[in-house]
């Protein structure tokens, strides 16, 4: 008995899991190393199958490839649609093919007789993947058919539509409730318009959990039904007044993560009790403008949010609200001592603060210039660059000079991270002079209004600071043009897991 038959399948199985789902060269190969990995390599090589149907024309036309490539994509579709396969796909995936793929397009024509040949084909046999669970379509025109047959693919359980529209000349019929999807996505195209959209009424309300659409909810009330399950929702926020969104949002009981995208509410607008629109909310990513939504919810624990004006962030998040969040993660374009002390006193339940301050042109990091390199203080650090002057009164050292002595802290924080990001560094062609912070200093300060705190990271441009309660020391980093990016690279791994707004 060989290694492979000693080990049961189930295992194989886990220890496969980990190879990324797309890498086929590499199921290929396991596949064919030894007879007893076959049957545990073969769910893998065929959980996910790709077609692409047609390509766009410039003027819209649909363009198939010459014949003999349509009949050879119709045959590998018959091995694909095979009642050994068929019930091991897992997740399908339709698109037009893009015009930078670098595949040989020059003998590509429109077919007035069968456009749809290879999609028709397709969705005639879509009913053999009885186990698909993901569908991802891309710029497909729909047909009653086609709709029809989504409905019938029993374990479904996500739903993407990506500037899909209805077929010349087609009707569909919005037959209430016929989808039963617990995750549904729709993005629409510029030619797409939300007045029309079919969507919604076709979806079971019980059923549907995850929500994602970049119809601004605002405008389409009308069409959406309420869906009393649904814990996650994205949507777009586009200049709409509070009470267009109440009536929008109101239908959405029972979400727990709000993600919405756009240019946020009136400004002038008067916002209404939060506690009704979403009573048990926990996660918010969005818009500043949206905060007074929100929080006065009182589940609401983690919020990520962006402001171009510090005191407009201020103005929304004071008062007796968001006294419960303990998560906050803010990108704003100025950051001080004054401006940090008014976010941590609004939200004094804080475990982590995160805020990142990002500037476009490094000139305004510093406040006065001196023409003798003879008046830097001694502990000042000179960058080396070329220039007649000498830059001085660097922002972030100021801050983070002050910020152990800051007047109220929360005592429940556990994790700060403050980040200085420039985006066009080597913009300035003068001397530049820093001090650089007794890190260790602070963090000792730091630890001891906060005994909870176990991560510290504290990034300057020119220095960067990074604590944690494992490595006792902590390490400080000089950045010069050769490790800058590297260190934005790692900034950006730090938040992996929050949304990018």
């Amino acid at each position: 008995m060989g290694f492979p038959d000693r080990v049961p399948n189930e295992l194989w199985g886990e220890i496969l899991g980990n190879v990324n789902e797309h890498d086929r060269p590499t199921f290929q190969k396991i596949s064919l190393s030894c007879p007893a990995f076959l049957p545990v390599s073969r769910p893998f090589l065929f959980s996910a199958i790709r077609l692409t149907p047609y390509r766009i024309g410039n003027d819209g036309d649909l363009l198939l490839p010459p014949p003999a490539e349509v009949d050879r994509h119709l045959k590998r579709l018959e091995f694909w649609c095979s009642s050994k396969i068929a019930p091991l796909v897992r997740s399908c995936l339709i698109h037009p093919l893009d015009s930078y793929t670098g595949r040989d397009v020059s003998k590509w024509s429109s077919s007035t007789d069968t456009p749809n040949i290879l999609l028709d084909s397709l969705f005639q046999r879509l009913d053999h993947f009885t186990g698909l669970q993901r569908l991802h379509a891309s710029r497909i025109h729909f047909t009653q058919a086609r709709v029809d047959m989504l409905s019938h693919l029993p374990k479904l359980f996500e739903l993407h539509l990506s500037g899909c529209a209805v077929a010349p000349g087609e009707h569909i019929e919005t037959s209430p409730h016929v989808l039963r999807i617990p995750n549904f996505s729709l993005c629409h195209d510029s030619k797409s318009d939300p007045a029309d959209n079919y969507w919604f009424p076709l979806l079971q309300p019980d059923q549907l959990r995850v929500l994602r659409s970049d119809f601004a909810l605002g405008r389409t009330t009308d069409t959406i039904s309420s869906f009393p399950n649904v814990q996650t929702l994205e949507a777009i926020m586009h200049r709409q007044t509070p009470s267009q969104y109440s009536r929008a949002l109101s239908n959405f009981p029972a979400v727990r993560i709000l993600k919405l995208w756009g240019k946020g509410l009136h400004t002038d607008a008067v916002v209404p009790d939060a506690v009704a629109i979403f009573p048990v909310l926990e996660e918010y990513y969005g818009p500043h403008e949206a905060l007074p939504l929100f929080l006065a919810a009182t589940t609401l624990r983690r919020v990520q949010t962006k402001c171009a004006r510090s005191e407009d962030l201020v103005t929304r998040i004071q008062g007796k609200h968001g006294r419960n969040i303990i998560s906050f993660n803010v990108e704003l374009k100025t950051l001080n001592v004054t401006i940090f002390n008014k976010i941590v006193e609004h939200l004094p339940q804080l475990t982590e603060l995160l805020i990142t301050c990002g500037v476009s042109n490094l000139d305004s990091m510093f406040t006065r210039v001196v023409y003798d390199a003879r008046k830097v203080p001694k502990d000042a650090v000179v960058d080396g660059r070329f220039g007649d002057e000498v830059r001085m009164g660097f922002k972030p050292s100021t801050f983070f000079l002050k910020l152990a002595d800051v007047p109220f802290l929360p005592p429940a924080l556990e994790r700060l991270a403050i980040s200085w990001d420039c985006y066009n560094q080597e913009s300035c062609f003068e001397l530049s002079a820093y001090m650089v912070p007794d890190f260790s200093q602070m963090r000792d300060a730091l630890v001891a209004r906060c005994p909870g705190l176990n991560w510290l990271w504290l990034n300057g441009i020119y220095f960067r600071f990074e604590w944690r309660d494992s490595m006792p020391d902590g390490t400080v980093k000089e950045f010069t043009a050769k490790n800058f990016m590297d260190a934005y690279v790692q900034w950006g791994e730090i938040f992996y897991g929050w949304e990018v707004l």
